[in-house]
């Protein structure tokens, strides 16, 4: 959502735009507050109620549904496509009705309505804006029995075929770019590296220490990827670090009781959960923890921890999707991260250099007004 917002701001600065949208008028109203050139966007809000074709009206509702999503995604072995059954009728209404250059699509299933759209309307180009390389992703679901195998190659199927209904595939790293290029034979037209970014405001700055320092961690605790990094980082590194120190963990969601038992026994971490404002921890904070083993996309609680201008030790996955020379010190090792940790906690001058560096990579690359300059480009 972070990504989606920031994206349709971008956008209604250097173009005339129109969104179709599932979120609601309340989340859009609040949006037009914090982005006031919204106010010049059209928005048709879509509900998940959709038309069903006359011939099929005879049968129960969801089991036209299923006949009529296998038929309009020209698959008739997978299942019902709720985003395509809102989303088709409205679509090809305004499409039909006014002129559009572009159509850009967010989601992993609005891919089947962008091939509908290519058919219809083979003069507008397209744009897929991937937040992800989600075979990726589904590919440790599977692993992990979270997916069957269908879906699997479902996912497979449509980020291996993009090269025949998009025009522009927008991606968030150069990694993503390789692998979306492999899987699809280097066919795409275009691909280009929109990078998530953050909101670049002045930030205070103190020399002032924590007299015991303080480490944080920041990210959603019911998001598998950060849960078993927590663990992994609990377990592993925090018993190897040589300086006092306090460990914060700050996030949204329920972690899972394995965890709340190991923090439970740790007299120096503190489970914080959910806050509504995230910038006075990272302001209190010594040092910012990123401790990722798996996932995929821009970690933006990276780019987060740069803006507030905070020195950060990452896994190699904790930074993956940012360009990055030395603003952030990197370890997969643990007994190697637990020594780094120590010493940035000790040496303030090494601390605040890693900081500064930090904050001014952010400001010059992953600002997203710079971001959007670059979509604009593109387009």
């Amino acid at each position: 959502m972070n990504r989606y917002f920031h994206i349709l701001h971008q956008l209604s600065i250097h173009s005339n735009l129109t969104v179709l949208t599932l979120a609601s008028k309340d989340q859009i109203e609040k949006a037009r507050t914090k982005y006031p050139s919204l106010r010049t966007v059209s928005f048709y809000y879509v509900n998940e109620d959709y038309e069903i074709p006359k011939i099929l009206a005879f049968l129960p509702k969801k089991i036209a549904a299923s006949i009529y999503s296998r038929i309009l995604s020209y698959n008739l072995l997978k299942s019902a496509n709720g985003i395509l059954l809102s989303f088709y009728q409205p679509t090809i209404k305004l499409l039909k009705n006014s002129h559009f250059d572009v159509v850009v699509f967010e989601n992993l299933a609005t891919l089947d309505l962008a091939k509908r759209i290519k058919q219809k309307f083979p003069q507008i180009r397209q744009i897929y804006d991937a937040h992800n390389f989600d075979t990726e992703i589904a590919l440790s679901q599977f692993n992990l029995q979270q997916i069957t195998k269908n879906e699997l190659k479902y996912t497979a199927k449509l980020e291996s075929n993009l090269y025949k209904y998009i025009d522009i595939l927008w991606v968030c790293s150069k990694r993503e770019s390789v692998l979306f290029e492999k899987a699809n034979n280097n066919k795409i037209t275009s691909i280009e590296v929109i990078p998530n970014g953050t909101e670049i405001q002045s930030i205070p700055f103190s020399t002032t220490r924590n007299i015991i320092p303080e480490i944080l961690f920041v990210g959603s605790l019911d998001y598998y990827p950060n849960e078993e990094g927590l663990l992994w980082f609990l377990q592993y590194v925090l018993p190897n670090i040589k300086s006092d120190f306090f460990f914060r963990i700050v996030g949204s969601g329920n972690c899972s009781q394995v965890l709340k038992d190991i923090i439970s026994n740790l007299k120096n971490v503190q489970l914080v959960g959910f806050v509504e404002q995230l910038d006075q921890h990272y302001i209190n904070a010594d040092l910012i923890v990123i401790p990722i083993l798996s996932g995929s996309g821009t970690r933006l609680k990276a780019l987060e921890a740069m803006k507030f201008q905070k020195a950060i030790v990452s896994t190699i996955k904790g930074v993956e999707g940012i360009e990055l020379q030395d603003e952030i010190f990197i370890q997969d090792d643990p007994e190697k991260m637990a020594s780094a940790i120590s010493i940035l906690l000790v040496n303030q001058s090494d601390n605040f250099d890693l900081a500064d560096k930090a904050r001014k990579h952010v400001e010059k690359y992953y600002d997203w007004d710079v971001i959007g300059l670059k979509m604009k480009q593109t387009i």
